[in-house]
């Protein structure tokens, strides 16, 4: 059940004040992997829920424009501050389900942690139909595992995220504050299973794509057809068929824990 704008505005608005400890949230380890699947130059590109702007900065050295959403005033006020002298960046406060962008008007739509909280199925046709030809739709989120495998895949996501953590700080586990807040956090709940996320691709078939991630991530990407017309600016083509393998070069930069899976069906 997805909670109301209020009550999720306020949770992130709480949430801004760890924002010390975002370097080192479970997501991060994934934006290699994600940058490497965008092309090295943009034209107009929205990110759904930048939170503090740790991606949106990244996204600013590739794109003419970023447009970066999201629900909590606070959250922006941080990605205000990491933004600064990137004169790409728009930050927008306001509700996903809310923006409307415009048809074919976009070279790529991101979304990192944040489907869980929104009416995923509702959005997706909008987000897919935003896209320019060639563009490409990139969902990072959470997975709730299942079964045995699932129980496997959480140890290992929990070992990597001590080791990960150890490695930057020189101690495995957050500050007592920091668990607390993520544990009030679990509330909310509403995580996909992998059923779940692999239904969603199906809905957007053929060029749609779902992998798993450590540590409890998963990944959808769809690209939208790629014109043959002269129309298509060079800077926002993309690769045409999303079940490409990477090159050597790009699967050095690609984040090595993401599963590969055939499309769903």
């Amino acid at each position: 059940m997805i909670a109301p704008r209020a009550v999720i505005e306020a949770e992130f608005d709480r949430l801004a004040a760890f924002e010390d400890e975002v370097g080192l949230d479970d997501s991060v380890h994934a934006y290699p992997w994600l940058l490497a699947r965008l092309p090295a130059r943009l034209g107009r590109v929205a990110e759904v829920g930048c939170g503090t702007g740790t991606f949106t900065t990244l996204l600013a050295h590739r794109a003419g424009h970023v447009l970066a959403i999201d629900v909590s005033p606070r959250m922006l006020e941080r990605a205000r501050a990491r933004c600064a002298g990137q004169p790409s960046v728009e930050l927008r406060h306001g509700d996903a389900h809310d923006w409307a962008p415009a048809a074919r008007s976009l070279d790529a739509v991101i979304s990192i942690g944040t489907a869980h909280h929104l009416d995923l199925d509702a959005l997706l046709p909008r987000w897919t139909a935003a896209l320019a030809p060639g563009g490409i739709l990139l969902i990072l989120d959470m997975l709730d595992e299942r079964g045995f495998g699932g129980k496997a895949r959480r140890l290992a996501g929990r070992l990597y995220s001590r080791w990960r953590r150890f490695r930057l700080t020189g101690r495995q586990r957050p500050d007592p504050a920091v668990i607390a807040a993520w544990a009030a956090h679990d509330r909310f709940g509403g995580h996909a299973t992998w059923e779940d996320a692999r239904r969603r691709a199906a809905s957007l078939r053929p060029r749609a794509r779902v992998r798993r991630h450590l540590p409890g991530r998963y990944s959808l990407e769809w690209r939208a057809r790629a014109d043959s017309g002269a129309g298509q600016s060079a800077e926002s083509r993309t690769p045409a068929d999303s079940s490409t393998e990477h090159s050597p070069e790009s699967r050095a930069q690609a984040d090595p824990r993401g599963e590969r899976v055939r499309d769903a069906g």
